[in-house]
């Protein structure tokens, strides 16, 4: 970070030797290969992802996921930050996850921004050392801004 702003970011996979990178400035590849997030911006289209059902405390979190959820095609569990990986690579559009820690989300973020994506938490603030724990990785502006609206309902 510089600031409190990631400027770098990185998910290493060795074991399928995947290497997303992401650098201000210098856009976002995998393996040295260049990437874009994917154009699809309908939430009726897409597959919503997230580690585990269990990181939405029952309640509030568990209700807005669910409603984000309902307005998806499909729901995701299990890919932890591979799924940003994917979502850089354009294979996946959406992210939402809660109970994250600083350490889960801030390599991220750099990565999907220079991929072409859009990150923030889910009220649409940037993500930074004093997030809440959530997050909404998109993979363009106009399905982020479709996914804030049915996670303030």
């Amino acid at each position: 970070t510089r600031a409190g702003d990631p400027i770098l970011g990185m998910i290493d996979q060795p074991v399928l030797r995947e290497r997303w990178l992401g650098a201000r400035g210098h856009g976002a590849a995998l393996n040295d290969d260049p990437i874009r997030t994917g154009p699809e911006d309908r939430l009726a289209e897409i597959t919503v992802h997230a580690t585990s059902p269990e990181m939405f405390a029952a309640g509030t979190l568990e209700k807005r996921f669910g409603q984000l959820a309902a307005a998806t095609k499909y729901r995701r569990y299990g890919t932890d930050c591979y799924a940003y990986g994917l979502l850089a690579s354009g294979h996946v559009h959406l992210v939402a996850e809660a109970d994250m820690k600083v350490q889960d989300y801030l390599p991220v973020v750099e990565l999907v921004r220079q991929a072409g994506g859009v990150i923030s938490d889910w009220s649409g603030q940037p993500l930074g050392f004093d997030s809440d724990g959530t997050v909404l990785a998109s993979a363009n502006a106009a399905l982020h801004e479709s996914a804030l609206a049915v996670l303030a309902l």
